[in-house]
């Protein structure tokens, strides 16, 4: 009974801690939720795993009309990338040459909107002619910037149509 009890602390602070991780808006947060996945799990191989996990789960997007599914990608690839860097693994991520990387950069690639994708493939040409190799730090920041463009571009158009179906609105009346 005290081992069931044990156990349940235990999951509800790695809940704690996913959730943090998942929905943090401050960098404290993210240490006091690593410590804490960290005290549960007893390695940092496992919050690897973990994030590996996250990363395979990820939603496929299949166009920039389900801007909030682009979003919560972008989320979780920040998240991801943030807490591998807090974890000491940010050189392993910026290598080109580990085939983990490459696996992985490709499974991302194949979860994104194909808009997204064909201008990643643009990107990544630029990027090898220039500096080397694509890595996971390129695609997260190529594919943070275009889903920002994409929601302002969404939320610009619907002002512009809300302003065209109710031309009166905002106006005194007479």
């Amino acid at each position: 009974e005290y081992k069931h009890s044990n156990t349940s602390r235990r999951r509800s602070g790695e809940q704690w801690a996913s959730d943090l991780i998942k929905h943090y808006t401050h960098g404290s947060q993210l240490t006091d939720a690593l410590a804490q996945l960290e005290q549960s799990y007893n390695k940092a191989e496992f919050i690897v795993a973990e994030v590996y996990r996250n990363l395979k789960g990820l939603a496929i997007c299949t166009s920039f009309k389900h801007i909030k599914v682009c979003k919560e990608q972008v989320q979780t690839l920040k998240v991801s990338f943030a807490t591998l860097k807090t974890l000491g693994f940010e050189h392993e991520m910026l290598v080109d040459s580990s085939i983990q990387n490459t696996f992985i950069l490709v499974e991302l690639e194949g979860k994104i909107p194909i808009e997204a994708y064909t201008a990643w493939v643009t990107e990544k040409d630029h990027i090898k002619k220039n500096s080397g190799s694509p890595n996971l730090e390129n695609f997260v920041k190529f594919y943070t910037k275009m889903v920002e463009q994409q929601a302002d571009a969404q939320y610009i158009r619907k002002q512009l149509e809300d302003v065209t179906n109710h031309p009166n609105s905002g106006k005194p009346k007479d």
